[in-house]
């Protein structure tokens, strides 16, 4: 693992600092991506290292397009890429269209258990808001289906108190003005009790 203290503006998005421990590397060998799966927290880093003998690209797929890091030669590492908000972002090497990877960023909550009547905030992104962008939100009680919770929130995190005992599962995607959507985001799980 790579540490990295950069700073990165993508798709016009304005990063944040970040600690230390957040940031990960992901290898780019003949012809694959080393993890191809990756969970990383919100507003963690990510570099991609060329370990393979030709130039590799990482490119997030559209139609968000958050990410291009360029031509990568062998031996270098691309520029950090920073991880804003919670989702689940697909992305290839331009080069190499069969090249596939996954960065998933999970919601937040801010407990994993409360006592009925008690609120919990579900935070969707480490910034504050984003021009452009905001944030469809679904809750799963129990083992019951997804439901939309919020739709077109402009903001960081959602409050919420939940009115009955059980658990309860949360997740989030971006959306964008036109409405282009990242993938869902995993799932937090709050636990309600009397």
């Amino acid at each position: 693992m790579r540490r990295h203290g950069v700073m990165l503006m993508v798709a016009g998005l304005v990063a944040i600092a970040l600690p230390a421990h957040a940031s990960v590397s992901v290898q780019m060998e003949d012809f694959r991506f080393n993890p191809r799966n990756e969970l990383l927290a919100q507003g963690a880093q990510i570099t991609w290292f060329n370990a393979g003998t030709v130039n590799h690209t990482s490119r997030q797929d559209g139609p968000l397009k958050f990410w291009n890091t360029g031509q990568v030669a062998p031996s270098m590492f691309s520029s950090a890429v920073t991880l804003w908000a919670a989702g689940r972002f697909t992305y290839h090497c331009n080069n190499h269209p069969f090249m596939t990877g996954i960065v998933r960023v999970p919601v937040t909550a801010s407990t994993a258990t409360l006592t009925l009547g008690e609120p919990v905030t579900i935070t969707m992104s480490s910034s504050f808001t984003f021009k452009g962008y905001t944030f469809d939100v679904q809750r799963r009680r129990d083992d019951k289906a997804w439901v939309t919770f919020k739709t077109g929130v402009g903001t960081a995190s959602v409050e919420t108190t939940p009115k009955r005992v059980g658990e309860f599962r949360y997740r989030a995607r971006i959306v964008n003005l036109s409405g282009a959507t990242g993938g869902w985001s995993p799932v937090t799980a709050v636990s309600v009790t009397v």
